[in-house]
């Protein structure tokens, strides 16, 4: 590839399990790669390729555009070792939260601040790889990308990136018009459509599931059930000293077409996060035309507008008014939440954002060249080269101690939500 025009995708993602941040990526790659296909323009500017671990492949949806296996490790080792080695000169993009520390040439989407805001959302040593690593991607790197307004504004306060080097990109939402829904779950747990409450079932503190189940331990809600879907089981909820109810119903973890079903019979969407940096699932919901009822912190009254209901979980009794009016309503009155509902999901199209990564990589590639020009045999690469190598000697103890976080640990991780 031409040099001055190749951009490599990192694929680290790709030998992960499902999260919502390693979602993001796919959709991301596959509508730059679209963008690609359909505009002339855009090729005469930008090559493209993922590069992979060994024994790697990206799915069919990715495969328009070029992969190259590189290098012999894994996880860490490999994106912060051959991955850089295997990127050469091109522009890398990494859209999953973490990046080489020893590639300057580079952009990076961090999704969300949470390891800095919410630490105990994670063990001690996940919350150290990604403390000691961002703010190093954050200096380093040519541009940063996040997922909302709130989270820039975060990534910016614990000073992982000022906010002038920071660009928003919201999520699409529309991969769940996609998928045709399995209504066999809702049979499977004897669920009747538009009369019951949806959750994630997801243990990290952040998300605040732990309140749902205590509220509907509540005397005005005994006879209403709230439905958890997701990996989390209620043994990791008792652990952390729940009391889990008999109006509680836990489906484990359910495909993508049962997950559409789940959210489209719901009578509404629960999500009482303390903290969101975009706030995927009660979006999806609204979609798919289920009102959601959301805290209104993190990103959530940015992302789901004046469409969702919102209550402070420091007031269950707000929770407990909101759910028992939402379960009420009258046909109109719902008929018409559901139309502001699909209307305020539908802004958020992933070709849309895809579209504004390719303006992003564009500026980042244009503004490459100009700083070439204008700073070629002046001292500006010394000192570029000065603050390289103090990050690097920073960072490589920690990198080293960290690098055996497996790719099971940070699946567990999604800096979002895990599905």
């Amino acid at each position: 590839m031409n040099a001055a025009r190749a951009v490599s995708f990192n694929g680290k993602f790709l030998s992960g399990g499902r999260t919502a941040v390693h979602d993001t990526s796919k959709e991301l790659i596959a509508g730059f790669s679209r963008l690609l296909q359909n505009d002339q323009r855009a090729r005469e500017l930008i090559t493209a390729e993922i590069l992979c671990p060994p024994g790697v492949r990206p799915p069919v949806d990715l495969c328009p555009m070029p992969y190259r296996r590189a290098g012999l490790s894994t996880w860490q080792v490999w994106e912060q070792v051959d991955l850089p080695m295997a990127a050469r000169s091109s522009l890398l993009v990494s859209l999953s939260n973490l990046a080489p520390v020893s590639k300057t040439n580079a952009i990076t989407m961090i999704h969300d601040a949470q390891p800095f805001s919410t630490p105990e959302s994670y063990s001690i040593k996940e919350a150290l790889l990604y403390k000691t690593l961002m703010p190093i991607i954050g200096r380093n790197h040519k541009r940063i990308l996040t997922v909302s307004n709130y989270s820039k504004n975060s990534l910016d306060r614990y000073q992982v990136a000022p906010a002038s080097k920071i660009a928003v990109i919201y999520n699409g939402v529309d991969h769940i018009l996609k998928l045709k829904p399995d209504i066999e779950i809702i049979a499977k747990h004897g669920l009747s459509a538009d009369e019951y409450v949806l959750g994630l079932a997801n243990s990290q503190s952040h998300k605040n599931i732990h309140f749902l189940i205590d509220l509907f331990s509540h005397e005005a809600l005994k006879t209403k059930t709230l439905v958890l879907y997701g990996k989390a089981k209620p043994e990791d909820f008792r652990a952390k000293g729940a009391d889990i109810p008999d109006n509680v119903i836990f489906t484990g973890f359910v495909s993508d077409e049962e997950r559409r079903a789940l959210m489209e019979n719901a009578g509404l969407m629960a999500f009482p996060s303390l903290t969101e940096g975009f706030g995927l699932p009660p979006l999806e919901a609204m979609r798919v035309g289920t009102p959601a009822l959301c805290s209104p912190f993190g990103a959530l009254p940015e992302i789901c507008g004046d469409a969702a209901q919102y209550a402070d979980p420091s007031e269950p009794e707000s929770w407990i008014r909101h759910i028992l009016l939402l379960l009420s309503e009258s046909s109109e009155e719902r008929d018409n939440r559901v139309q502001a509902c699909i209307a305020q999901a539908s802004q958020y199209a992933w070709d849309k954002s895809a579209r504004r990564l390719l303006d992003e990589i564009s500026n980042v590639l244009v503004e490459q060249s100009c700083t070439q020009s204008v700073h070629a045999g002046s001292d500006f690469k010394t000192l570029r080269a000065v603050d390289f190598v103090s990050d690097r000697f920073a960072a490589s103890s920690k990198i080293s101690s960290l690098s055996n976080v497996s790719a099971d640990d940070e699946e567990r991780i999604s800096l979002d939500n895990v599905r």
